[in-house]
């Protein structure tokens, strides 16, 4: 809001300094618009323009129409006493804007021009108010004086019809005050885009995140540049300009408005935050390059002109996007959508307000409010983004403000909590402390509860590794003999880790002896059977169970029961050949230690020679990975134990764990490992 009324009172302060030396007093006119007098003559020497006749009031707003080709010269002719109340005065002629470009004569003698005619480049002062000094020598005191204006028409061409001779103190003061509202206004408005189009490019340089700012500061800038076709003979010299008028209308007055459109829908799409899909964005830059093709295909000004009212309707999607865009955000309730709606209306009853007089009229003499109203306009886009900003401003400071008191709070509340951390931590570490006591002393009893070593006995070598991944091991394994009596062996895996897989180990292990020595005279399968059933019932609630192999050995008889676990591997003592041991079902049997569920173990007896080997192993062994996340496999642990060297069953197990580390590497294990090797003397 304060920038809008800086701008006003800029141009208040601006408008009455200017206007300060002029007259305003009422001063005699002499007004020739009833008696000019016309030809369409082509000589450019002012002694041979003949052929005038009367020139009707409507065709002041459109001189070139008189001429066939709707391009070329007209003389305007008008004769003149000097009247009493203009004799031995200081007098000039207020000739108001003249489109394109005229040479004023008095008696023929030559008293002013504007604008660049034939046989030079032409360029209009359209927008440039005349005022031109008639010198006293010039005049005929008590005869007909002739007024005569040359003027250059191409597609367009025009005069006022408020030309008059009076007093120079009248006519200058006319002239300054209709050249402040049609032309150094306007370039006043297209100097404050050119600060706001700045002040915002700098504005969006340190926040990329506001667009609208982006696009705010290119419409301004591209706004100013389209308004030079008001004050452009302001500024320069147009016989020095160093491009022609033809280029600088068709940059300006035609493909100027479809970049200004596309610029425009781009910042209201930033402003009310609406992504633009992309078919839609690459449909608008099609409709500015149709037009843009139009344009420079034109040859000459005529052409250009010819082409206005095409150019008119391909201008329609622009508008109907525009009115989309805004309607639509303003029905879906986007932010800022009214208010930018609002911002509008100024140039939209502007706009409107032009084409009756300018267009439907044809008054050439009014200034062209629109123009200004777009400057409210900016001025408006400029109040509503500076709104914003203030808006999230104060936001983010009353942000600040409630953030600052919720983190008093907090760390009030935190500085608390920190203390019951605190002794929470300290409570949790003595709980862990008797925890970790608890492990060590389960870990010490899992420990003295298994074998301490392989036991040495008749007929047969054993070696064995036992691995616990953590403290306390889900691994289950036992040696049963009498003295030197080999009498078997047990592999169990606990599914599951930790405490609970540790204590079902325990509880198995006694279940799994007991039911071992006691049915010695019982088929494998049904003590298998009975240990199944018994660790089932005793371990209640807990949902861990086993998997598992047991053996029994009588001499260089092998009975083999399995219960869901990894197969026996029996390997040659003559051939090296490894093969699994096959029951005489083709599954391996029932899982041990679930209540309720049918077991079903099926178990087989087989000879083994001297020299035979048998590998009892928990799945860590082929489940285990390399660095490339590739498993051992069944069928890998088959070839390294078909690989290992021969010898002792130590030195069997020594050479499977050397090619099962170069396997595994550096790759952690994430299981129990338990390997047993027998060899059979």
């Amino acid at each position: 809001m304060k920038s809008k009324l800086s701008f006003l009172s800029i141009l208040i302060i601006s408008a009455g300094l200017f206007f300060s030396g002029c007259s305003s007093g009422e001063s005699f006119r002499l007004y020739p618009a009833d008696s000019w007098l016309y030809s369409t003559e082509q000589d450019e020497n002012i002694a041979l323009a003949s052929g005038f006749q009367n020139l009707p009031e409507e065709d002041f707003s459109s001189l070139y129409r008189l001429i066939d080709a709707k391009s070329g010269f007209i003389w305007l002719k008008y004769n003149f006493m000097v009247p009493k109340e203009l004799k031995n005065k200081d007098i000039s002629l207020y000739a108001g804007r003249i489109c394109m470009a005229d040479v004023a004569y008095i008696n023929g003698i030559q008293i002013g021009n504007a604008g660049v005619m034939p046989p030079e480049n032409e360029f209009s002062a359209w927008n440039e108010t005349r005022c031109y000094h008639i010198p006293s020598a010039s005049l005929k005191e008590y005869s007909n004086n002739e007024l005569i204006l040359k003027i250059w028409t191409h597609g367009e061409g025009s005069i006022s019809k408020s030309i008059f001779i009076g007093t120079t103190e009248d006519a200058r003061s006319a002239a300054k005050t209709e050249q402040f509202f049609n032309s150094t206004l306007t370039l006043m408005c297209a100097l404050c885009m050119i600060v706001i189009g700045i002040y915002s490019i700098i504005f969006y340089f340190f926040r990329h995140i506001d667009r609208e700012y982006l696009y705010f500061s290119i419409l301004n800038l591209v706004a100013a540049a389209y308004l030079s076709v008001w004050y452009l003979q302001d500024l320069f010299e147009l016989s020095f300009l160093p491009f022609t008028f033809i280029s600088f209308q068709k940059v300006m007055s035609g493909f100027m408005v479809f970049i200004l459109a596309s610029i425009l829908i781009e910042f209201v799409n930033a402003y009310v935050h609406r992504k633009e899909r992309k078919i839609l964005k690459i449909i608008r830059y099609v409709l500015i390059i149709i037009p843009a093709v139009l344009i420079f295909s034109q040859k000459d000004y005529t052409d250009l002109r010819n082409i206005q009212n095409i150019l008119h309707i391909l201008m329609i999607p622009f508008i109907a996007y525009l009115l989309f865009t805004i309607i639509r955000s303003i029905v879906i309730k986007r932010d800022g959508a009214v208010s930018l709606t609002i911002g509008f209306i100024p140039f939209i009853i502007c706009l409107t307000i032009d084409m009756i007089p300018h267009t439907l009229l044809g008054y050439a003499d009014l200034p062209f409010l629109s123009t200004y109203s777009w400057m409210v306009v900016i001025m408006s886009f400029l109040v509503i983004l500076a709104r914003r900003f203030v808006k999230a401003r104060n936001e983010a400071e009353d942000l600040n403000i409630n953030l600052e008191r919720k983190v008093e709070s907090r760390t009030k509340e935190l500085s608390l909590s920190n203390e019951n951390l605190e002794k929470a931590n300290a409570e949790l570490e003595q709980i862990n402390q008797r925890a970790q006591q608890d492990m060590n002393l389960a870990i010490s009893v899992q420990r003295n509860f298994y074998a301490q070593k392989a036991p040495s006995v008749d007929g047969w070598e054993i070696a064995y590794t036992f691995r616990p991944m953590a403290g306390v091991s889900g691994d289950l394994y036992d040696f049963f003999h009498k003295d030197r009596t080999f009498k078997g062996c047990c592999l169990f895996d606990v599914s599951g880790h930790g405490i609970s897989s540790g204590l079902v180990t325990m509880l198995s292990k006694n279940i799994i002896m007991n039911e071992f020595e006691n049915g010695q005279n019982d088929s494998l399968t049904s003590v298998m059977e009975r240990i199944s059933t018994k660790i089932g019932n005793d371990k209640g609630q807990i949902e861990n169970y086993l998997t598992g192999i047991l053996l029994r050995i009588n001499g260089s008889k092998v009975e083999y029961v399995n219960g869901g676990h990894p197969a026996l591997l029996c390997k040659s003592g003559i051939s090296g050949k490894v093969v699994p041991a096959q029951t005489k079902k083709q599954s391996s049997g029932s899982l041990i230690g679930i209540p309720y569920l049918p077991t079903d173990f099926s178990g087989i007896t087989f000879d083994v020679k001297s020299g035979d080997s048998l590998l009892l192993y928990t799945d860590c062994l082929y489940e285990s990975r390399n660095a490339q996340g590739e498993e051992l496999g069944a069928e890998g642990v088959k070839n390294i134990f078909a690989k290992c060297r021969s010898g002792s069953a130590a030195e069997q197990l020594e050479s499977l764990l050397e090619l099962f580390n170069q396997h595994t590497k550096d790759v952690p294990l994430t299981d129990d490992l338990t390997i047993i090797v027998l060899k059979k003397l």
